[in-house]
């Protein structure tokens, strides 16, 4: 499905140190986490992190660069929303 809103270059990186300077090496655009330092500190590194929430996790405050998700039916919906 994702390739229906041009995101064909989706990489995934597992148990990764430093995710965030990953994030920048790769110039990465978007990120689903379910780690919300990993969402906070990439949204302030300019990229847009989906903070994928369960019930027990923390909440945290939306923003340009930082949404909250609870499955992947809205992470589907934000990318068509946002990368037209």
């Amino acid at each position: 499905k994702f390739d229906k809103i041009n995101l064909t270059n989706i990489k995934i990186f597992n148990n990764q140190h430093n995710k965030v300077d990953k994030f920048l090496e790769e110039k990465v655009d978007y990120i689903i986490d379910d780690d919300d330092d990993i969402c906070i500190n990439a949204s302030k590194n300019g990229i847009k992190a989906m903070y994928l929430k369960n019930n027990a996790s923390n909440s945290l405050e939306d923003n340009d660069f930082l949404k909250t998700i609870h499955n992947w039916g809205e992470i589907y919906k934000y990318l068509m929303l946002n990368n037209n």
